[in-house]
């Protein structure tokens, strides 16, 4: 069994546990806490398989990982990077430098109150973000609140380097010294089979204690337990939706007898709205 783990559920304690109990496992580790790996230059990566990955590429390498030497396996996606590129700009730099500008109107309109101390600390907390704080710089002049004025900007250089080096990449991490890169990168992907199965699961229209288990179920890497489970009854495959290859366990749980919404032939039944009791009614 191989555990697929993403870099929230690092930790000394959780590495140690898996050299414990002798599992394998796949996981990531934060691009930016790698700097010697993502500095490496484009041409020190080579296309990992481009039937199955497109225009992926990879380094396979080791590193020091949680006060362990560990298989690290750099890989960069240009769609990754151009989603990337295109958040970071339209949204992320498009919301700091939208709240700067209403703070440097604010300002320049000679009306503001708050000293430079806190203006500066909001100004901080604007550019808190790391990736924003490298590529934005500011200027505050003036020492009184009415001489206050702020001026700010894109540095390009800094947000060419940024997206050089971290933009499309990921470092992952495994025990497995002996698998393949493309099958490590398939064996990290799997998580998000498992994850689509969970919220499947979590889904009201899809939920095991109201749905049969209609259609193949999907196992992940990471856990032996089918997406859907059996139905409880055979009422219970009501409102599910209709494929023609999907199969009950109940011979009598057809398509015949899904609910009533669903089938376009039949006429919806509206309950008609009642009187109050008598009790509840204003006699005159």
């Amino acid at each position: 069994m191989t555990v697929v783990f993403d870099a929230g559920q690092n930790s000394a304690d959780n590495f140690a546990h898996l050299a414990a109990t002798g599992l394998h496992y796949v996981g990531s580790v934060p691009a930016s806490d790698c700097p010697d790996l993502t500095a490496l230059p484009a041409t020190a990566c080579r296309i990992v398989d481009e039937r199955r990955f497109g225009g992926l590429t990879a380094r396979d390498t080791s590193r020091e990982v949680y006060g362990a030497g560990r298989r690290a396996i750099l890989t960069h996606s240009p769609e990754l990077h151009a989603s990337q590129a295109r958040g970071f700009d339209g949204t992320t730099l498009a919301k700091a430098g939208q709240k700067l500008d209403e703070l440097a109107a604010t300002l320049a309109s000679g009306k503001a109150r708050r000293g430079r101390d806190k203006v500066e600390a909001e100004i901080e907390s604007i550019t808190r973000k790391p990736r924003v704080r490298r590529v934005i710089t500011w200027q505050l002049s003036g020492d009184q609140p009415k001489d206050l004025r702020l001026a700010w900007g894109i540095d390009p250089g800094a947000r060419a380097a940024l997206e050089e080096e971290l933009f499309g990449k990921h470092v992952l991490i495994t025990s497995h010294d002996d698998w393949p890169v493309p099958e490590v990168i398939a064996g990290y992907r799997s998580q998000s089979q498992a994850e689509s199965s969970f919220r499947q699961l979590k889904d009201p229209r899809w939920s095991p204690s109201a749905r049969c288990s209609t259609g193949p179920s999907t196992t992940s890497a990471s856990t032996s337990s089918p997406a859907c489970s059996p139905c409880r009854s055979p009422s219970s495959c009501a409102g599910a939706p209709v494929r023609a290859d999907w199969t009950c366990q109940y011979a009598n749980c057809s398509p015949a007898r899904r609910d009533r919404r669903d089938r376009a032939d039949l006429p919806l039944r509206r309950r008609q709205a009642q009187s109050p009791p008598d009790d509840h009614r204003t006699h005159r």
